[in-house]
């Protein structure tokens, strides 16, 4: 069971173009040998280099028509070891079948190409990222020692031994940290458009929802999908856009949207959350004596002064950063440690991006 050969004939070609129509519907006939007369059409739709339904027309000899598609491949036997082939071209149409009508989100016949192929898919995407805290289970050596609880047992006002920071059984932190895995939700929005302007929407890439959304999609009320997202939980991943041309010569365009989904976190979702520790003091404060140098007045912090680096009663410098309470002085023995939340990513709002339309609504 082999290809032999297949080979483009003229005879039998045929071509159509009604007004208005820029791409006209055509066919391209083949000729294609094989080895054994068992072969069926499976295996000649399948393994003989015919084109496939979707494929671009590329153009035989002088013979070429741009944006054609093929719609169709057909077969049939000549004798024992040949077949005849027939492939249908004609101008693309999106999210229809050849006697079908374009329809909206709503099933409703369209011609309007903004109307028409709205699509959505969600999948989950798996990340890894360094573990914040965790519980703590036991101490473990391969002679079967088991040790005491994690020292000081749990945090103040924490269940079990959860730890608020992973850590040796000294409280020293790991570098590099452990990593975990977790799943995202990517959510991707496709639409036709009339008309597609950058300069507003690409700014929104890279930025984090700062509006809550309500995302329905499809029949009366939205019953069929539905996705809420708070504040802050979604991260635009990807603005794309593609020019295209419908069958009746109208130009739009294909926009997608891909963002990232970290439900039920709110606006900490895409923050980063910094261990406060270090191997200097705000110079503010004396060592010493565990006291302010001075007072700082309202609205006045340490910002752009120089740490001052700590020092052990031996004259040296930690080989570990030192906890800090998130105000520049050392943690407390026995205070949960403290992490700096900061903002990454612009927060806005992304109703402008007018994603309720065509059956999705904020």
């Amino acid at each position: 069971m082999a290809h032999v050969s297949t080979d483009v004939i003229h005879d039998g070609w045929t071509g159509s173009r009604s007004i208005g129509e820029k791409i006209p519907e055509f066919s391209v006939k083949y000729i294609i040998k094989v080895d054994d007369q068992e072969d069926g059409p499976n295996f000649i739709l399948k393994k003989c280099k015919l084109p496939k339904p979707g494929d671009s027309y590329t153009g035989i000899g002088n013979d070429n028509y741009g944006f054609a598609i093929c719609k169709s491949v057909n077969v049939t036997p000549l004798g024992n070891k040949a077949w005849r082939a027939t492939a249908k071209y004609a101008a693309p149409k999106f999210d229809e079948t050849e006697d079908e009508e374009m329809l909206d989100e709503d099933d409703n016949p369209t011609n309007d190409p903004s109307k028409q192929g709205l699509e959505v898919s969600i999948a989950l995407v798996q990340m890894s990222k360094p573990a914040e805290s965790g519980d703590y289970i036991k101490g473990w050596s391969k002679q079967g020692q088991f040790f005491a609880p994690f020292p000081g047992g749990p945090a103040p006002g924490r269940q079990n031994n959860r730890a608020d920071a992973i850590t040796n059984s000294a409280m020293g932190l790991f570098d590099p940290p452990p990593e975990i895995d977790y799943s995202r939700v990517s959510v991707t929005i496709s639409r036709n458009q009339k008309r597609f302007n950058a300069t507003k929407l690409l700014p929104y890439n890279d930025t984090v929802n700062d509006d809550r959304m309500r995302l329905r999609f499809g029949g009366a009320g939205g019953d069929r999908f539905k996705l809420n997202i708070e504040p802050g939980e979604a991260k635009m991943q990807t603005i794309g856009c593609t020019r295209r041309i419908s069958s009746e010569g109208q130009v739009y365009w294909r926009v997608s949207f891909e963002f990232h989904v970290e439900p039920g976190k709110g606006r900490d979702a895409w923050r980063s959350f910094i261990l406060d520790r270090g191997y200097g003091h705000s110079a503010s404060f004396d060592p010493k004596t565990g006291l302010n140098l001075y007072t700082l007045g309202e609205g006045e912090t340490d910002l752009g002064v120089t740490p001052v680096p700590f020092v052990t009663r031996d004259g040296h410098t930690p080989n570990e950063p030192v906890l800090l309470n998130g105000a520049g002085k050392p943690l407390p023995k026995g205070t949960p440690p403290v992490f700096l939340v900061y903002q990454l990513y612009h927060e806005r709002a992304w109703a402008p991006l007018k994603l309720n339309n065509l059956g999705w609504e904020f």
